[in-house]
């Protein structure tokens, strides 16, 4: 009987214990810090997913086009030019 009442208590309260192994909890600076990169890898993805849906676009082949067309016409020169 005791050991479900410790058993109540231990739920009812949250008890999130490991008694094997304990992590420091994070800084302030850790929290924001991961929650940066979160953000960036999020950014990240959603460029390169933007960046695809608009190579696969017909306008983004028709652009990928003249602007292939215009570096054969105008190839780039070194630093000569300068």
């Amino acid at each position: 009987m005791k050991f479900l009442v410790v058993l109540a208590i231990a739920v009812f309260t949250g008890c999130h214990a490991n008694l094997l192994w304990q992590e420091e909890p994070k800084t302030e600076l850790e929290v924001v810090r991961d929650a940066f990169w979160d953000y960036v890898a999020k950014a990240t993805q959603t460029a390169e997913e933007t960046l695809e849906k608009v190579k696969q676009s017909q306008l983004g082949q028709e652009l990928n086009t003249r602007i292939s067309e215009r570096q054969h016409r105008h190839p780039v020169r070194s630093g000569a030019a300068r």
